[in-house]
């Protein structure tokens, strides 16, 4: 019984210490999986704030009284995933397209923006048309569309290539 005891206490202790190294450094733990964020915006995001445990809950720490959930990037697999949560890239993005509506009664906000014309591989050509509520959290949507071709979602390096852009 005693034994017993051990070996569990010890595996429950080893299951949060890799929560806590994974939400440190910016790793997704799924059931079987970890996600390492892609996008660099969000790595330097976490480098900048790292994560801190206050009031039993990891967070991130602006300032002495002011804390940020963790955030989740968009772009963990390489392309846009709706799970995501205040994805510095994808933040930038909204802050920088060219036309935006914002109705938070019902439908939320909307932009988009023609991406620059470029020679680079993997950089997608079109429009990038995203939704998302308010001015925080998360993206719901962020597609490519143009004339001739079905809407794809919206790649990181394209995201990466756009969120340059001047204001």
């Amino acid at each position: 019984m005693k034994i017993m005891f051990i070996v569990t206490l010890s595996i429950v202790i080893a299951k949060q210490n890799v929560r806590t190294r994974c939400l440190r450094e910016g790793i997704r733990r799924t059931k079987r999986r970890e996600f390492a964020m892609k996008c660099k915006a969000c790595q330097e995001w976490y480098k900048k704030y790292p994560l801190k445990k206050i009031d039993k809950e990891m967070v991130h720490e602006i300032e002495k009284e002011f804390h940020y959930s963790p955030i989740r990037c968009a772009f963990e697999n390489g392309v846009f995933s709706k799970e995501n949560w205040n994805c510095q890239t994808m933040s930038k993005l909204r802050e920088v397209c060219d036309y935006s509506a914002r109705d938070d009664m019902s439908a939320g906000s909307m932009g988009a923006m023609p991406i620059d014309e470029s020679e680079k591989e993997g950089i997608q050509q079109g429009f990038i048309i995203m939704t998302w509520y308010k001015d925080r959290g998360a993206t719901g949507a962020a597609y490519v569309m143009e004339d001739e071709s079905e809407p794809e979602l919206l790649n990181l390096k394209t995201a990466e290539f756009m969120m340059k852009r001047e204001i």
